[in-house]
């Protein structure tokens, strides 16, 4: 399955979207402190999951930089206010899809890239 840094600084959002996350398979990365997650962006992961609204770095700095370091990230962003200027600016900057709160987890899910499909004799 894939990996996923999850970035909410609502200890019980992070809690819960790691716990289905990881029940689903993926391996997860959740961080309260958006200023700690900074140092966890130099890895690769198949999806990094922002709020929107935290304390400095927000969801779209932290959009701005992940896509700095790897343009071709996948980059979903939480908010519970879909017309906040600072959800614009991080579609802007390349994050793939807003994800209103409240959520549903199938719609994080469907953001996983697929894997690729394999004959029956083990070949792409």
């Amino acid at each position: 399955m894939g990996s996923v840094l999850i970035v909410d600084d609502e200890p019980m959002v992070a809690e819960v979207l790691s716990t289905m996350l990881s029940s689903y398979g993926h391996r997860v990365l959740s961080r309260t402190n958006p200023s700690e997650a900074l140092e966890d962006l130099h890895a690769r992961y198949d999806l990094y999951l922002f709020d929107l609204r935290m304390p400095d770095p927000n969801g779209a700095d932290l959009t701005e930089a992940v896509l700095q370091k790897h343009p071709d990230a996948r980059v979903l962003i939480m908010t519970g206010f879909p017309g906040d200027p600072l959800a614009a600016r991080a579609l802007q900057a390349g994050a793939v899809a807003l994800v209103k709160k409240p959520f549903e987890i199938g719609k994080i899910l469907a953001h996983f890239p697929v894997p690729p499909l394999q004959s029956q004799d083990g070949q792409q």
